[in-house]
């Protein structure tokens, strides 16, 4: 049973996490025109950016 979970959850898990590269490149491109004033963290989630 373990077999039939463990794929099925990797293929629900894997589109919704983009790879962290694509993501910090995309977050930053965003974080220049939505907050053109604060200064963007390499790396950083946007929900990281707007909580903290």
């Amino acid at each position: 049973m373990s077999d039939r979970v463990d794929p099925s959850m990797d293929a629900v898990q894997q589109p919704a996490r983009p790879p962290p590269a694509r993501r910090g490149r995309a977050h930053a491109d965003r974080a220049k025109v939505l907050y053109p004033d604060e200064p963007v963290l390499a790396g950083g989630d946007i929900g990281d950016s707007l909580v903290g």
